[in-house]
């Protein structure tokens, strides 16, 4: 960052979150196949955890939060809870994906991955939706002209 100017980058952010949710859905729809292909299974998510560990790689070091905070310090508790989330989700994509790898593509692991990573994306999809108004309320936040 050079002085007070802010990088934010909404189109990146919004680039990240679509690329993330269409992984999540090719997951979801691996599930779905009966039988399920324990492989592909495990082959995306490996490719998921790699894509949102470099999205909470760029909000986390690369400024994102830091320029909220910056910009918006009242939302500091926000950005804070964020962050623990997002240790969260490495955990649950590490656990996630042993199970996937060890996967033996029967009906019960195929309802077990399912119900796991139906989980997993109802808590992604509403922690994304926390980080867009967060996003918004920092870089949109109108401070007045003293008119």
């Amino acid at each position: 960052m050079h002085g007070n100017q802010l990088h934010h980058d909404p189109q990146g952010m919004q680039h990240e979150h679509q690329l993330l949710r269409k992984v999540v859905q090719e997951i979801g729809t691996a599930l779905a196949e009966r039988p399920s292909r324990d492989s592909l299974v495990a082959d995306l998510l490996e490719d998921l955890c790699g894509h949102m560990l470099a999205h909470f790689d760029h909000e986390e070091s690369d400024g994102h939060f830091s320029e909220i905070v910056q910009k918006a310090p009242w939302l500091t508790d926000r950005v804070d809870n964020l962050r623990v989330e997002h240790d969260r989700f490495r955990e649950r994509l590490d656990a996630m994906s042993r199970f996937a790898q060890e996967g033996d593509g029967s009906e019960a692991w195929r309802c077990e991955m399912a119900d796991q990573f139906c989980e997993f994306t109802r808590v992604f999809l509403i922690h994304e939706e926390a980080e867009n108004r967060l996003f918004q309320e920092a870089f949109s936040q109108d401070i007045g002209t003293g008119d």
